[in-house]
């Protein structure tokens, strides 16, 4: 007697399956394995109390940030957001210290490529992070908009009449 056997995916759908997987563990789990400077680096993404620890810190940041945005036709390039991080330096190190479980110092004695190609890292990492605060931002901003509704017109003046005013 015979019996139908299923048919075997092909070798291609099985790697775009664990393609697949894999860009998903990637969203799920972000975290970044580097080399940098001969050392071994894991940058993670920050948890929800350590991204409420690090709110006074990164304040200025995403304000600018949403500054960056909310003046542009189009979506800031990478360029323009390092500018915005240049401006914001000294919170960035430790920010990317932080998300890398490095010291400040080690980070401020990175040659210039390791030194780029660590932000770069740790913003492939944390962008959504502040991505998230920037948007919050903007949406609060639009709210308050709606709220305050148009400008208030004067009072209307007093009706005309053909009456003397009383004295």
């Amino acid at each position: 007697m015979a019996r139908k056997v299923a048919k075997q995916p092909a070798a291609g759908a099985l790697k775009k399956s664990a393609s697949a997987a894999a860009k998903e563990l990637e969203v799920l789990h972000p975290d970044r394995q580097v080399i940098i400077a001969g050392c071994g680096i894991t940058v993670r993404e920050y948890g929800f109390i350590e991204g409420a620890k690090l709110a006074p810190l990164i304040k200025p940041l995403t304000d600018a940030l949403h500054g960056l945005i909310a003046d542009a036709d189009a979506p800031p390039g990478f360029d323009a957001i390092a500018f915005v991080m240049a401006e914001h330096i000294d919170a960035v190190v430790q920010l990317v210290a932080t998300a890398a479980d490095v010291e400040p110092e080690w980070i401020t004695d990175l040659s210039d490529q390791d030194g780029d190609f660590l932000m770069q890292v740790w913003w492939q990492t944390n962008a959504h992070f502040f991505i998230r605060r920037v948007l919050r931002k903007a949406a609060q901003e639009k709210v308050a908009r709606q709220l305050a509704g148009g400008a208030s017109t004067p009072p209307s003046s007093a009706p005309a009449t053909d009456e003397p005013p009383q004295s």
